[in-house]
């Protein structure tokens, strides 16, 4: 008899880019705070950036610290021969030595934080790489000034909380932009979800503003889920929204069929989309849309 085998869930793409104008107030640093339960120092950045009039201001974080009265190590992974990361081969640095760069050649190029907001005398960006949030934001308040126009990037995190699904965007990179006109401000992402047979229905499109909800599952690391103790990767409800035009309803049927129909139990399918007054709207990429349809 053939034996079933589960596959373990993987988490896909889920990631985020913000071109705009830095944003910057009194909430958008918080530096050497102190938790009230632990001897953990932090600092805090919650930076609103400017993507246009389209897509309005979003915002994207990041946080890290160390404990003060512990001996602390930065987790990080090596290269392989060719200098790419090298994600089976983990280690730890120790706090002292996270600027020590006899010990930063071996550590794979995706575990620094890329900040760029500085010019050299030719005019030219250069970057910094921090193995610490902490360090990272420090040197950001230090430099980033309102209205810089920066090219934020990161990765989407989703959590589950009293039954909400909440999602961050979580900055890895900040640095300076190219672009000179609000015309090529970006508020995007790219994200994996699963699509069941029930999560695209014609029924439930908003037809005044030419969306059809798509309701989804993302994948996330979830250390709890409902009170239980879990540690693995688990599909979250989240909802999305397709725009399309919904007046030509043979083709909107068919873009239904060909991309969104589920021919099993799940479908997995990877979307590009925009950041809309807070919501998020995907589009069907060329590589999506059947042959027959494009």
């Amino acid at each position: 008899m053939a034996k079933s085998v589960k596959t373990p869930l993987k988490k896909g793409r889920a990631s985020f880019m913000l071109i705009g104008e830095a944003k910057i107030n009194d909430y958008t640093y918080k530096t050497d705070e102190r938790s009230n339960k632990s001897d953990w120092v932090y600092n805090v950045l919650n930076l609103g950036v400017y993507c246009g009039e389209k897509y309005g201001t979003v915002y994207a974080e990041m946080m890290g610290g160390y404990g003060a009265e512990r001996d602390n190590v930065v987790y990080v992974h090596g290269k392989d021969d060719n200098g790419r990361d090298d994600f089976q081969n983990r280690f730890t640095i120790a706090w002292e030595d996270r600027f020590n760069e006899t010990f930063l050649e071996d550590v794979g190029d995706m575990c620094f934080i890329r900040v760029g907001l500085e010019k050299d005398k030719n005019d030219k960006v250069f970057y910094k790489n921090f193995l610490s949030e902490y360090d990272a934001i420090q040197y950001i308040q230090e430099h980033l000034e309102e209205g810089m126009v920066i090219n934020a990037r990161g990765d989407l995190e989703y959590s589950l909380y009293n039954d909400r699904v909440n999602v961050r965007k979580k900055i890895n990179s900040i640095t300076l932009s190219r672009a000179d006109n609000p015309a090529k401000y970006v508020a995007s992402f790219t994200q994996t979800i699963l699509l069941t047979k029930d999560s695209v229905n014609l029924k439930n499109a908003d037809k005044a503003k030419g969306i059809i909800p798509i309701y989804g599952k993302v994948l996330e690391y979830q250390k709890e889920y409902k009170g239980k103790t879990v540690r693995q990767t688990m599909p979250l409800n989240w909802t999305f929204e397709y725009e399309a035009d919904l007046t030509n309803k043979e083709l909107v049927t068919k873009i239904i069929d060909k991309v969104f129909k589920v021919r099993k139990d799940v479908t997995e399918i990877t979307f590009e989309g925009n950041f809309i007054e807070g919501g998020a709207l995907v589009t069907a990429t060329a590589d999506d849309i059947p042959d027959d349809i494009k």
